[in-house]
């Protein structure tokens, strides 16, 4: 399913999860686009970040998507 979304698609659907949770957050830099929240994701939220595309950036404590 996520491999038919779109780039756009795929980010927007990330950070409607990190929405979801308390004190979300966004930044970019030239081709990397960042987002977190004060708690760690959970369950189908985690695995969903993984799917799309978004991978856990440990030495930021954020999530991060290559455009």
């Amino acid at each position: 399913m996520t491999s038919r979304l779109t780039t756009v698609q795929r980010v927007a659907k990330g950070l409607e999860i990190i929405n979801r949770y308390p004190h979300p957050s966004v930044s970019a830099e030239h081709d990397v686009i960042y987002a977190g929240c004060s708690r760690s994701l959970e369950g189908e939220d985690l695995v969903s970040m993984e799917q799309l595309g978004w991978d856990f950036d440990e030495e930021l404590d954020s999530w991060r998507f290559f455009v």
